[in-house]
């Protein structure tokens, strides 16, 4: 590996950890809503309004929207996460599947 590989190596994982900093920040901030009674915890999916455990999407993680989230079902989070990575890697058109 060169060095220039390297250092846009290096610049890649920093920048990855300031991602994943920011969306471990965001769910903390869910957690500690839904503990003080801020958020609460649907029963149902928001797309396919099955009963099972359901994950908080975050449409932004910029701070100010830490809290517009939308509750899917573990299969329905996955699917709109795998979607819109696809989008963002040019593979599909946007054309929301759920």
């Amino acid at each position: 590996m060169t060095q220039e590989e390297w250092d846009r190596f290096e610049k890649g994982e920093e920048e990855r950890r300031k991602r994943q900093k920011i969306k471990r920040k965001a769910i903390s901030t869910v957690r500690k809503a839904i503990k003080e009674g801020k958020l609460v915890r649907p029963i149902q999916c928001e797309n396919c309004h099955k009963e099972n455990n359901l994950e908080a999407h975050h449409w932004s993680y910029l701070p100010q929207y830490w809290l517009d989230i939308f509750w899917l079902c573990v299969k329905c989070h996955r699917k709109l996460q795998d979607y819109t990575q696809n989008i963002i890697q040019n593979t599909v058109k946007p054309n929301l599947p759920l």
